[in-house]
């Protein structure tokens, strides 16, 4: 927009008055978002410098864009008008994917990550990280009983708003937690040893990562998805924003409007590949989760956002990538809840 210079640092929010669907009325906003930052104009939710509010309206013949720009103490109208014929339209998103959500486990105690554990036999075992301990579960009947749990030594406080990740390859397990990395063998009761560790140290799961750790500060979330026979690599950061990394470490497309937390699924539907992202609230409201696919490095929304009782503390790709894990605080009950959700092919 000619009113708006590459040295701004902008906010958005769209209002949907027009008939177009959800998704519809996100694509639009992811597009809008793109086609700024192409021209360097950062994005931000306090918007420094700028704030764009969009209207999404329509008459009889066609749909009208209307975009209100405040910059300073000035303000201009831009008003697009897009035709009703397929060409004229923005590019309308599938969404005849449907995420499936089935709850795992529920406790009162606060759960940074669970894991699942392939085992060689056919007990089912499942880990359950909290800011001081693994708690180690194992599935006896119909249930989820306590094996034991192993507590951390650790050597930093606990933060307000903890992070941790659970690591397992066979019987050796790691624990990332704020600049902290613990470490022991998967078995109830086992001695964990922990130790302190640089920032990029944490980024073990791509040799990319310490460089952009360097290069844009730690990401809160990461997700990894096989694209035309490419493996790449999304990140999302604490500026509200979401950058996609095809090699080296200049990435390639940027997105926002998601959440803090993201996780890649290999469903064999739609795209065969998907991305799960979590609402732009903050840990005192209600979540969501949408799925989407990546198509010419841009992010289409390919199913509804279903929501949950509050807000996601943490997104995962599950072991085998067709699924993830989400951790939920639930409002109404405070406590902590375990879902495990995939993706069906439905129209």
């Amino acid at each position: 927009m000619s009113a708006l210079s590459a040295r701004d640092t902008v906010s958005v929010t769209l209002q949907n008055r027009s008939s177009l669907s959800a998704a519809d009325a996100a694509a639009v906003r992811t597009a809008l978002e793109a086609a700024l930052m192409k021209n360097g104009i950062r994005l931000a939710p306090d918007g420094q410098t700028a704030h764009i509010s969009v209207a999404l309206s329509e008459t009889l013949a066609a749909y009208l864009w209307v975009a209100d720009v405040h910059r300073n103490d000035s303000s201009r109208i831009f008003i697009v008008n897009v035709g009703r014929d397929v060409r004229g339209q923005p590019p309308r998103a599938s969404t005849s994917l449907v995420i499936r959500r089935e709850p795992v486990w529920q406790q009162n105690q606060p759960i940074l990550d669970v894991a699942f554990p392939i085992a060689q036999s056919s007990a089912r075992k499942m880990l359950v990280l909290e800011p001081q301990q693994i708690s180690f579960f194992r599935w006896q009947g119909d249930r989820w009983v306590l094996d034991g749990a192993s507590p951390f030594p650790r050597n930093t406080a606990v933060e307000r708003a903890p992070r941790g990740l659970l690591n397992y390859r066979g019987e050796l397990l790691s624990v990332v937690l704020e600049r902290e990395i613990c470490r022991s063998s998967a078995t109830p009761g086992s001695e964990f040893k922990c130790e302190g560790v640089a920032q990029h140290q944490l980024l073990l799961a791509d040799q990319r990562l310490p460089l952009l750790a360097n290069k844009i500060g730690m990401p809160l979330s990461l997700a990894q998805m096989n694209l035309s026979g490419r493996s790449v690599l999304f990140l999302t950061l604490p500026d509200g924003s979401a950058r996609m990394y095809e090699a080296g470490t200049e990435h390639t497309a940027a997105f926002t409007g998601w959440g803090s937390d993201i996780a890649a699924v290999q469903s064999g539907c739609g795209a065969g590949w998907q991305l799960f992202a979590t609402g732009k609230g903050d840990w005192t409201t209600t979540d969501t989760v949408q799925a989407y696919e990546i198509r010419d490095r841009q992010a289409m929304p390919v199913s509804a956002a279903i929501d949950f009782p509050g807000p996601i503390l943490s997104l995962r790709t599950s072991d085998d990538s067709r699924g993830a894990l989400a951790v939920v605080k639930n409002l109404g009950t405070h406590h902590y809840e375990v879902y495990n959700l995939s993706i069906a092919c439905e129209k």
